[in-house]
């Protein structure tokens, strides 16, 4: 069985240590801080977890830093692309799990996830990718 599990990986080549709290107040502020979800720092990720599902996001400034990433979304079974994503094809992708997987996820879920890619893609010449 596939684990419920987002993982959000941000590559930016000038990533500085507030990028990570940047991001950590973009989300705090945004429209899912209706849902009862808390996102909490550990030291260069930030995770979350929301009936049943969890979130972890990173930001690198390094692609071999990635494969760790990978790594754990193969430990977990996760889909997604070796590749950064943009909007469409992050839209693209959630669409598809919800056809291959219609009880994986509730539709706030993806909701949650849309707002953290959002959030990422926000931060200039970033880079998302995406696995779940």
């Amino acid at each position: 069985m596939q684990s419920q599990v987002f993982v959000f990986v941000g590559l930016i080549e000038n990533k500085t240590q507030r990028d990570l709290d940047i991001l950590y107040q973009q989300l705090q502020g945004s429209d899912i801080k209706k849902l009862p979800i808390n996102f909490i720092r550990k030291d260069d990720s930030l995770s979350a977890r929301w009936e049943n599902a969890s979130y972890y996001i990173s930001i690198i400034k390094d692609k071999d830093e990635l494969k760790d990433w990978v790594q754990m979304a193969e430990d977990f079974e996760l889909e997604g692309s070796k590749e950064p994503l943009d909007s469409q094809k992050f839209l693209a992708h959630s669409n598809h799990k919800k056809i291959s997987c219609p009880n994986l996820y509730h539709d706030q879920h993806y909701i949650i996830g849309k707002a953290i890619f959002d959030s990422l893609k926000s931060f200039k010449e970033m880079k998302v990718y995406f696995y779940n």
